[in-house]
């Protein structure tokens, strides 16, 4: 009788952790999908935000996956934007030109000419 429920105990418990793996491996990709959706969202903002030469505050990741930041501010170069890279014009006219790698961005705040706020945010 004793084996029997130790037996079912093992077999609840294998079933449990399996369930676990699972799941945990869905959200996983389910998670990739969204901040892959989020990414594109941003660079499509990105754009918009150059054609109306609106100012930009970017969060970025100091290094990819840290907990570190630095925030950067100005206005957009390049209306199509590089696939890769963004050309920015700090507010300050005596600092040079920063071009910033699009996947250290980790949150983009924009600030239109009719003073419209619009904020897009990565899971880091």
């Amino acid at each position: 009788m004793k084996e029997k429920m130790n037996v079912k105990k093992f077999g609840n418990f294998v079933a449990n952790t399996s369930n676990a793996l699972l799941k945990g491996f869905l959200s996983d990709s389910m998670d990739k999908e969204l901040q892959q959706k989020i990414s594109v969202e941003m660079a499509e903002t990105l754009v918009l935000a150059a054609e109306k030469e609106s100012l930009v505050v970017l969060q970025l990741d100091v290094t990819p996956n840290s907990v570190k930041y630095e925030t950067v501010y100005g206005w957009i170069l390049n209306r199509q934007l590089n696939p890769n890279h963004l050309m920015i014009q700090p507010q300050n006219k005596e600092q040079p030109l920063r071009m910033i790698p699009l996947e250290l961005i980790r949150k983009v705040s924009i600030l239109d000419k009719s003073g419209q706020r619009t904020s897009i945010t990565r899971q880091p």
